[in-house]
C-alpha cells in the first residue's frame, strides 16, 4: 500500500471547547435577560407615576413642571371621567386637550386626555368634577405605556437573539470539532502529509523471544 509523499506539516489544534460553553451560558442567561429589560420598562413606568403631582377634581388650578414637548396625559383615578379640564402653556396660552377614547390603564390611573406641550415651563391644568364626583388626577407622560409595550417585546427580542446565538455557537463548535476528528483522529500526533492526508499509523515495536547463548560444540568422549 502506497501513501501520498510529500513534506509532513503540523496537524492544526483542535477547536476547543470555548464556543459551546458559550453557547450554553447564552441559553441559560437568555431568559434572566429577556426578564430585566421587561422590568425595566415595567419599572420606568411605576416611577413616572410615583413622581407625578396629584390634584383633585375641585376646579382649581394647579402648577405642573413639564421638560420637552412630549406628549403628556391628564389621568383618572377613574375610568369613568365626565369632568372637564383646561391646560395653560407657561405664557397663558390655552393647549388643546385631546380626550382619550381608548381605556388606557396604568398603576390603576386611566388616561383621560392628552396633550402636547409647547416647550418646557410651567403648565397650570384644572380639572372640574362632573355627575357629582370628585376625581383624582395627575400629568404624566403618555410615553409610560410604550415603555411596558417596548419593554414587553424589546425583552422577548434580547432573549431571543442570546438563545438564537448561543445555539449557532454550540452547533459550530460541534461541527468544527467532529470534522477535525473525522480528518485527523486517527493520525500520529502533530503529523500529517503535505497533501492533508494522515500518515500511516505507528506500529509497536514488537517483542522478540530471549535468544540463547552461544555454546561452542564439546570435545567427543574418549572412545566414542
Amino acid at each position: 500500500m502506497s501513501y501520498p509523499t510529500g513534506s509532513p506539516v503540523s496537524t492544526p489544534k483542535k477547536p476547543g471547547m470555548a464556543g459551546i460553553i458559550i453557547g450554553i451560558i447564552l441559553i441559560v442567561l437568555s431568559v434572566p435577560i429577556g426578564a430585566a429589560i421587561i422590568y425595566a420598562g415595567v419599572s420606568s413606568t411605576a416611577k413616572a407615576f410615583v413622581s407625578a403631582d396629584q390634584f383633585y377634581s375641585d376646579g382649581n388650578s394647579n402648577q405642573v413642571s413639564i421638560t420637552g414637548t412630549a406628549d403628556m396625559g391628564i389621568w383618572a383615578s377613574a375610568s369613568l371621567v365626565s369632568g372637564t379640564c383646561q391646560v395653560a402653556d407657561p405664557s397663558g396660552n390655552d393647549v388643546a386637550l385631546n380626550y382619550s377614547s381608548i381605556s388606557q390603564n396604568v398603576n390603576s390611573w386611566w388616561l383621560y386626555a392628552t396633550f402636547t406641550p409647547n416647550g418646557s415651563g410651567t403648565y397650570t391644568v384644572a380639572c372640574s368634577q362632573g355627575m357629582g364626583f370628585s376625581f383624582d388626577y395627575l400629568v404624566a407622560p403618555t410615553i409610560v405605556t410604550k415603555s411596558v409595550v417596548g419593554g414587553l417585546f424589546g425583552g422577548i427580542a434580547a432573549g431571543f437573539v442570546a438563545f438564537v446565538v448561543g445555539l449557532v455557537l454550540i452547533i459550530v463548535t460541534a461541527v468544527r470539532r467532529g470534522k477535525w476528528t473525522r480528518t485527523y483522529g486517527g493520525t500520529a500526533p502533530g503529523m500529517v502529509t503535505a497533501y492533508g492526508q494522515a500518515m500511516p499509523p505507528a506500529y509497536p515495536p514488537q517483542a522478540y523471544p530471549p535468544q540463547m547463548p552461544y555454546q561452542p560444540p564439546s570435545a567427543p568422549l574418549p572412545g566414542q
